[in-house]
């Protein structure tokens, strides 16, 4: 046995093929004659530009030749043969987990040969099959607001820079740099990480891109999309570089608000050095930037009346000084990133990398996208660390194995501002913190993977495995600093109004969450040209069921266990993975089919371990004891504890994605894309409360199902806390079942162009649609996400609709004019804007569920001023006797425009100085939250209840203000002048 196994490992050692990955990449070739046979004892070397490492091979009798497991970068390959004439093939670019196929011609030559034949590599069409490749134009020549690497998410029309991409959220995308997963910590009451790409500046990238359909096995953990980049490594000669610039005041305007009023400075600068260690074998790369950036916004308050009246009261009555919410606001964010790497290949079959980021942030006031209420006075910081080593060995021209070890730690923290949520029913006038916001979370992982390649013949083999172990922190609820509604100015002058707040035990929830998966994949080439890939992925997935404690309470009167609400303490994940490429050189068309599963959101386990009846909500309804601070128990007393259960058959996010695309280089530096996608997403989370009464106890006029005994205080609407309750033990019950899904299509164009130095540009437009039930994707107060028709409506349920991601058109374009001396580049996007649901301003709890936002308004054109809205908004006049759909209404188109020029006048030695000016946002578009209160409850007026009937009349009057800006969001124009030098 021993005897056979060594010969079949010497057969496998003599094969002749190269293995490839998802961070590298793979030249192939065969050399011919004059008359297209192929020629045996050939000279192959290929040489990365960058850092001159070179590879060697010898062509076998078949002329072919391959170099796999290649750092992605431009080549240069050189073929020699005696009595043949030498070719040199310039650039040739090789991709992260893409083969690229280079035929060499050599003819006979007299010897001595003394010049060589030089001919540049025509770059074949790139097949993205739903992948965004950036170019260098992306990568770091376009204008950038915060150079942070999640940036680049906004050039592609499919996605955002907060990486949302085809429908769902940012927080289910992912960032994987030099194939390892990068989590930065989530803050669970928000729909995209904060700065997920915090330690990884865009500068810090040589390659990247935007995955949306990977079908390689090694792909996992996020059900969206994935930012794939490569951190930048050595050169073959030193090379310093240093950048600066600054914004005043005085380059800073709005048509919006008066942002010269502010007094501020930004700053931001960056250094970097790479080089040879020891040439030709080890080569580093080190690199730091830094900002301080003020940016001014609009005022919190727009200084209506209302508002004016607002801070009266609140400086005369209760000493409290509110004048900085009308007046602009400066956003200020400092953030530090820093990158060492190291590369080094010792020996022919051997190289290691080890890399390390780290950044730091700390903002005020940041802009974090929270519904209707601005950040005024909240602290942010954060913290994010990187580390990664791989090793890489090439056994032979057939065996190869990757091993990659990674660590990562990220951590936010959220302080409130001394003022808790404040917000006037029928004003609008909101102001302070957002009680979602305040908490502290963190994750730490270790990460592991192995992978063995196998190529022979026409099968290229890989079967690996990895390990992932996460330890989660985090101290949050929602609501836990409280938050007043009062229905005008005079009600909020005598406190008469609504106060809730979460309070009890700490919510800290700490727990293990650990994956273990296995893979294997072939990529079969029957015919030069065309590939078939099929692959099979396992995961499993450990819950943190022993973290849960056991409310006995709720046991007792239900039967059900919290502790016990999944069934299993793991879940296993299957990933089946399919793609057939046809590549001609110019034109290719790839089909890929793929199922990706996410991990676990942390909020959804965060929430199981914490709410499990150690905190409790309590509610005041009348004339409170306080304000700002907190009112004492006798008015805001305790209603219940809230608890949280998974649903059965608890599963995490999993995505099937299918899509085709066609990719054509048509000449003359032109490429075309064009590919279509359909996706979809289930086992999202959805809210249901199990505490909620069975059935409802009346309606309104409307035929709206009531759930309580509705209370009226001026414009304010509330359910009596123990009458919606079918146990008046216990509050909100929430039960996260996987009941959730989202669709979505698209079809996306893409033009680039390239003439020269003179012009680059890309073009790209997505036409989509996205359906989903799931209310829970935008994140905020846990009431948000509940149903405002949990018995369903017309016998249909209501959630089901128009996602709260969807945006039909979106557009983008960049280019840029290169004149030698200076360079022009600009960046334009636009996109459909914002859709919204017709409803209620907060503090109007229409259904009596307990939550004060999620209920839709009845359109009905007998309330006085309703039919004057038609002209503006179609979406209300198609609704005419009937509840709104959900997010049927949507807000004005958003449209931006950023510039940079480049002057390079001068060079001091031998070193360039280049001067750049950037304009950042020169359209100022007015992005707003908007008021989606269709109704406001009559002050004046007071229920009608008639209880034979079981219909209870809440006295309405028609919005003026439906649609326009409660709290506007809008950066004004920014201007930027800097200097950059570059030491080569």
């Amino acid at each position: 046995m021993r005897t056979l196994l060594t010969a079949l490992a010497i057969g496998l050692f003599a094969a002749s093929v190269q293995a490839q990955s998802i961070t590298t990449g793979e030249v192939t070739g065969i050399v011919t004659d004059d008359f297209g046979r192929p020629l045996n004892g050939v000279y192959v070397i290929l040489t990365e530009v960058v850092r001159g490492v070179t590879r060697e091979a010898e062509t076998a009798r078949d002329g072919q030749f391959s170099f796999g497991l290649l750092s992605p970068g431009e080549y240069q390959l050189y073929a020699e043969r005696l009595g043949d004439q030498p070719v040199r093939v310039d650039g040739i670019y090789v991709g992260q987990g893409r083969r690229t196929n280079v035929p060499v011609s050599l003819t006979p030559a007299t010897p001595p040969v003394e010049r060589i034949t030089t001919v540049q590599f025509r770059r074949p069409a790139v097949g993205i099959g739903g992948t965004g490749v950036f170019t260098d134009l992306e990568l770091g020549r376009l204008p950038s607001p915060t150079r942070e690497a999640a940036e680049l998410g906004r050039f592609s029309s499919a996605s955002s820079g907060t990486l949302a991409t085809e429908g769902l959220p940012g927080h289910f995308s992912g960032v994987v740099v030099d194939g390892m997963t990068f989590r930065s910590a989530l803050h669970e009451g928000l729909p995209w990480p904060d700065l997920p790409t915090a330690p990884f500046a865009l500068s810090s990238f040589r390659a990247a891109e935007l995955l949306t359909n990977g079908v390689d096995v090694e792909f996992a953990g996020f059900a969206g999309a994935s930012l794939a980049g490569l951190s930048r490594g050595g050169t073959r000669d030193l090379e310093v570089g240093v950048f600066g610039d600054w914004t005043g005041g005085a380059l800073t305007s709005s048509k919006h608000f008066d942002a010269g009023s502010l007094a501020h400075n930004s700053l931001r600068g960056g250094f970097f050095a790479s080089g040879p260690v020891v040439r030709d074998t080890a080569h580093f790369f080190v690199g730091i930037e830094g900002s301080r950036l003020k940016v001014p916004m609009p005022p919190a308050l727009q200084g209506t009346p209302t508002d004016l009246a607002f801070a009266d009261i609140a400086a005369s009555s209760f000493g409290v000084d509110v004048s900085d919410y009308l007046s602009p606001r400066l956003v200020s964010t400092d953030l530090l990133s820093a990158q060492g790497r190291l590369d080094w290949k010792f020996g022919p079959s051997y190289s290691l990398t080890l890399r390390a980021n780290i950044g730091f942030f700390e903002a005020q006031d940041p802009e974090l996208g929270t519904l209707r209420i601005p950040a005024l006075e909240l602290g942010q910081k954060g913290t994010d660390v990187s580390g990664f080593a791989a090793l890489t060995s090439s056994f032979s021209r057939v065996v190869g194995l990757e091993q990659r070890i990674g660590i990562e730690y990220s951590q936010r923290e959220y302080d409130p501002g001394s003022i808790g949520a404040t917000a006037l029913s029928v004003g609008p006038t909101v102001l302070g913190t957002d009680p979602v916001l305040p908490g502290e979370f963190s994750r730490f992982a270790f990460r592991a993977s192995e992978t063995l390649h196998l190529n022979a013949g026409k099968h290229r083999l890989k079967l690996g495995g990895t390990a992932t172990i996460s330890s989660i922190d985090r101290t949050y609820a929602a609501g836990r600093e409280g938050g007043f509604v009062f229905s005008d100015v005079s009600s909020y002058a005598a406190l008469d109004g609504l106060y809730t707040q979460t309070v009890g035990q700490a919510p800290l929830a700490s727990y293990m969450a650990s994956e273990f998966g296995g893979y294997l994949q072939d990529t079969w080439t029957p015919i030069p040209g065309i590939e078939f890939t099929g692959g099979l992925r396992v995961d499993f997935e450990l819950l943190p069921r022993d973290e849960v404690v056991l409310n006995e309470a709720w046991l007792d009167l239900t039967g059900l266990a919290n502790a016990d609400s999944t069934s299993s303490s793991s879940v296993i994940k299957i990933s089946p993975r399919f793609g057939v490429v046809a590549d001609r050189g110019a034109w290719q068309v790839r089909a890929d089919a793929a199922v990706h599963h996410g991990s676990v959101v942390p909020a959804t386990l965060g929430e199981l371990v914490a709410q499990s009846g150690r905190t409790e909500r309590r509610q005041g309804f009348g004339v409170l004891s306080a304000w700002p601070d907190a009112p004492d128990a006798v008015t805001a007393p305790v209603i219940g504890p809230s608890l949280t259960l998974l649903g059965p058959d608890f599963q995490p996010p999993r995505t099937a994605r299918t899509s085709v695309t066609f990719t054509a280089d048509l000449g003359g530096g032109v490429r075309f894309d064009l590919s279509g996608a359909y996706r979809h997403t289930d086992f999202l989370p959805r809210r249901h409360d199990l505490n909620l009464a069975t059935v409802n106890s009346a309606q309104d006029q409307f035929g709206r199902p009531i759930y309580g005994e509705i209370m009226q205080r001026g414009g304010l609407l509330v359910a009596d806390p123990e009458s919606n309750r079918r146990f008046t033990e216990f509050d909100v019950v929430s039960a996260l079942d996987p009941d959730g899904y989202s669709d979505y299509w698209g079809v996306t164009t893409r033009l680039e162009r390239r003439i020269g130095r003179f012009l680059s540009f890309f073009a790209s437009y997505t036409y989509s649609e996205t359906q989903d039930n799931w209310l829970s994707g935008l994140g905020g107060e846990p009431g948000l996400q509940l149903t405002p028709f949990p018995d369903s409506l017309d016998g249909r349920d209501w959630a089901e609709g128009r996602s709260d991601f969807d945006a039909p058109h979106r557009f983008t374009l960049g280019a840029e004019f290169d004149m030698g001396v200076w360079r022009l580049a600009g960046f334009f996007r636009g996109q459909s804007g914002v859709p919204f649901t017709p409803g209620f301003r907060p503090g109007v709890d229409a259904n009596g569920d307990g939550s004060f936002r999620n209920d839709p308004a009845y359109v009905d054109d007998q309330v006085s001023g309703i039919p004057n809205l038609y002209g503006e908004w179609d979406c209300l006049r198609l609704q005419v006797g009937q509840f709104a759909e959900r997010n049927s209404c949507r807000g004005p188109a958003l449209r931006t425009i950023d510039l940079r020029l480049s002057l390079s006048p001068v060079t001091v030695g031998r070193y360039p100085v280049e001067l750049v000016a950037e304009g950042l946002n020169i359209l100022d578009p007015d992005v707003a939250d908007l008021d989606n209160a269709l109704y406001l409850v009559d002050p004046t007026g007071s229920l009608t209840i008639d209880p034979a009937a079981g219909v209870v009349t809440v006295p309405l009057v028609a919005n003026p203000d439906f649609g326009r800006p409660v709290v506007r969001r809008s950066t004004g124009r920014v201007f930027r002048i800097g200097i950059k030098v570059n030491y080569e």
